[in-house]
């Protein structure tokens, strides 16, 4: 995972469906759930390369383009409710925010 979450690598058995499933269309979504306090979510939105893994499995290498968050315990979100996620694009190598 890279310090500014813009890059992913996860790996799994090669003969699976996720993998077949990337091979037919690159865009992906990772979703982390944050149970702290009144909680909160993190969505990633980006695209995968696979890449074959040393070991015989397929490594998921993910370029991270867009993020979403609600987080009541960051305070993370784009409207004081927490209905309204904060949204981030990135661009020329950095974070910003979408508008």
């Amino acid at each position: 995972v890279a310090p500014d979450l813009s890059f992913f690598k996860l790996n799994s058995r090669t003969q699976t469906r996720k993998v077949s499933e990337l091979q037919r269309n690159d865009k992906v979504t990772l979703n982390f759930q944050d149970q702290r306090g009144r909680g909160g979510w993190l969505t990633l939105k980006g695209t995968a390369r696979l890449a074959p893994a040393a070991d015989g499995s397929t490594d998921i290498l993910v370029t991270v383009m867009q993020l979403e968050i609600v987080s009541y315990t960051e305070k993370a979100m784009a409207d004081s409710d927490g209905w309204v996620p904060a949204v981030l694009r990135r661009e020329s190598g950095g974070w910003i925010v979408a508008t």
